[in-house]
């Protein structure tokens, strides 16, 4: 009896670590929809994690071509990464330059040299 109450204790603090790995894990994402000719700023959000990298991931594009994008510090311009995404290739990432520190508000801004290109998906800054 015993032995079976330490099995099964074992086995639901196992089951408990795995399901509450993803949430410490990962970090927030946000949504964007925007169509070029764009320069202007995504709304201000929270960077939630300390990792050197942002994310860009591209769902619908409404046509070829390719959306640059910038992830920049709210607090401090010297703090940005850059990257590009197409549908062919939908998912990037960008290292900042410079420290870019977790728990600070950062935006994403968008420009493409094809005109009326219309592209949604997630950035996690």
């Amino acid at each position: 009896m015993r032995r079976e109450r330490k099995k099964i204790f074992c086995l639901l603090s196992i089951t408990i670590g795995l399901l509450l790995y993803p949430i410490a894990a990962n970090a927030d994402t946000y949504a964007f929809n925007v169509t070029t000719p764009a320069s202007e700023y995504s709304y201000s959000v929270k960077k939630t994690n300390s990792e050197q990298k942002f994310y860009v991931r591209g769902v619908s594009f409404s046509k070829s071509g390719k959306l640059y994008c910038r992830s920049e510090s709210c607090a401090n311009r010297n703090v940005y990464g850059q990257t590009a995404i197409s549908a062919e290739n939908p998912v990037s990432s960008g290292e900042y330059v410079n420290y870019a520190a977790p728990n600070g508000l950062y935006r994403l801004s968008f420009y493409s040299s094809v005109s009326g290109l219309q592209v949604v998906g997630y950035y996690t800054p």
